[in-house]
């Protein structure tokens, strides 16, 4: 709800820069393509590095709940 309110308020209500002394001007980044070494520039790189992270951070949780599941559920009791 809040952020109805924020966005219509925004949007409709607040004051807007009409007169050009008013406007803001927003400094774009300038990079330096040149001292990007290339390997960095290709996305198999980080999707392989994302992959092995999220190898390493689950295998051992995964492998210890395989090796210590309990060896099945319990009965049910149903009163």
């Amino acid at each position: 709800m809040l952020l109805l309110y924020i966005v219509i308020m925004s949007a409709f209500v607040s004051p807007k820069a009409v007169e050009p002394h008013e406007f803001v001007e927003f400094p774009l980044a300038e990079s330096d393509k040149r001292a990007t070494p290339k390997i960095l520039e290709n996305w198999l790189v980080w999707i392989g590095i994302a992959f092995v992270l999220i190898i390493i951070a689950y295998a051992i949780p995964i492998a210890q709940m395989i090796q210590h599941a309990p060896p099945g559920s319990r009965e049910f009791i149903t009163w």
